[in-house]
């Protein structure tokens, strides 16, 4: 048995610090959140919860505690960011906006951290006034109003404060489990009555958002066009097809530019033109194809991930997932050339090449498998999708990517 004179001093040590660091702040933030919204005291309080778990988790399993020191770490800089952006993006600018005019804020909302259906609940008695929602966030901020408005019948309208996922612009939800691993997929035919794009607020975002989001974004083009292969689409679905490229060939064109003027928080052409790809163009397709084209295998794979511990522990994001899975998905059709154009693009502004850069093995790939194919993705495909075919798909990308400089 370990005993706590055992524990790793640096750990320890680590800890401490957060904790003194924490206490000196909390008294003048939790003051300051009062006045301001209960988003911003939720992030608070869930910022105060982690550390004394933290320290109660460190103390029970000594043996563990660099590793929850480095976890705490992580997490404490997430809602850290979570917290800067909730108190000076996109609220602020909303209130001005709607100032003298015939609406009335009745209320700032934390989602909950995940788009589940548990949250959902818990935000549907807090809505029970509004004649209308607006969706102020990412992804899971945005799809956990929009489920609630098509649950309770409200027009809802779109602010998005990161250009990571097209959710602001489409119908359709994504719900997870509480521990983050895919639930299902809410359906709806009613998109958002408005999106409200301030591209300022999306450029003095953290630019891992907008990175992950090409990665997401680009996956449209390939997962529709190979979906679709071989069908007469109708008119509806023949127009998304026709559109998808814009999902790809903007972001190939301009995305390491993009990136860049993110990183500087400077908004630019080519950073406009990639945040229209991500949020607009995709979600436009996602309107107009049915279902079964607008996913595929690459969005199979990043479900499959989601099973694994080591995803949401070091909180690799939905599009950086999807971006790996795009080109293990290109490489199982025999698109070669199109997989090395992405994979070359994929290296140039980081995104995962390798089952490494995802904290994945080649063990973890029979379960990964098992997922990919439980859900809806390739349910719709030009030919039957197995497991075998994921995991030979995935190796050969990781043995070439590891060949190839």
């Amino acid at each position: 048995m370990i005993s706590r004179a055992n524990v790793t001093r640096e750990a320890l040590s680590e800890l401490e610090t957060l904790r003194a660091q924490n206490m000196r702040e909390e008294k003048a933030r939790r003051e300051e959140a009062a006045g301001k919204s209960p988003v911003i005291a939720a992030l608070l309080e869930r910022r105060q919860s982690l550390l004394f778990s933290g320290m109660k988790r460190a103390f029970a399993s000594p043996g563990k505690a660099q590793d929850i020191s480095q976890s705490m770490r992580g997490e404490m800089d997430r809602l850290n960011a979570q917290l800067r952006t909730a108190l000076a993006a996109a609220r602020d600018k909303i209130l001005r906006a709607i100032d003298g005019s015939s609406i009335e804020s009745l209320g700032c909302f934390w989602y909950g951290s995940e788009c589940s259906y548990e949250n959902v609940d818990m935000l549907e008695p807090q809505v029970r006034e509004a004649d209308m929602l607006f969706a102020v966030g990412g992804g899971k901020a945005i799809d956990t109003c929009k489920v609630l408005a098509h649950r309770t019948g409200r027009p809802f309208f779109t602010f998005p404060t990161i250009a990571s996922t097209c959710a602001s612009c489409t119908s359709l939800g994504i719900v997870y489990n509480p521990d983050g691993s895919l639930r299902d997929y809410s359906f709806s035919k009613v998109p958002p009555s408005h999106i409200f794009i301030d591209t300022q607020i999306i450029a003095d975002a953290p630019d891992r958002y907008l990175w992950a989001g090409m990665g997401d974004t680009m996956a449209k083009c390939y997962e529709c066009t190979i979906s679709s292969r071989g069908d007469t689409p109708s008119h509806s679905d023949a127009m998304g097809i026709a559109l998808s490229p814009m999902c790809s060939a903007p972001i190939l064109r301009w995305g390491e530019k993009a990136l860049a003027d993110c990183r500087a928080g400077r908004v630019t052409y080519e950073l406009s033109e990639v945040i229209l790809s991500i949020i607009v163009s995709t979600g436009l397709v996602s309107n107009f194809v049915q279902v079964n084209y607008t996913t595929g295998m690459a969005h199979a794979i990043y479900n499959g991930f989601t099973v694994l511990p080591s995803t949401e522990a070091n909180h690799h994001l939905h599009g950086e997932v999807v971006s790996f899975g795009i080109l293990a998905m290109l490489t199982a059709d025999g698109q070669f050339d199109e997989r090395d154009k992405v994979l070359r693009f994929s290296r140039s502004i980081g995104l995962p090449t390798r089952l490494a850069d995802i904290h994945a093995s080649p063990a973890d790939l029979p379960a990964v498998a098992v997922k990919a194919l439980a859900g809806i993705d390739v349910r719709k495909y030009p030919y039957e999708v197995t497991k075998d075919m994921i995991i030979s798909g995935i190796m050969e990308l990781d043995e070439y990517s590891g060949r190839i400089k």
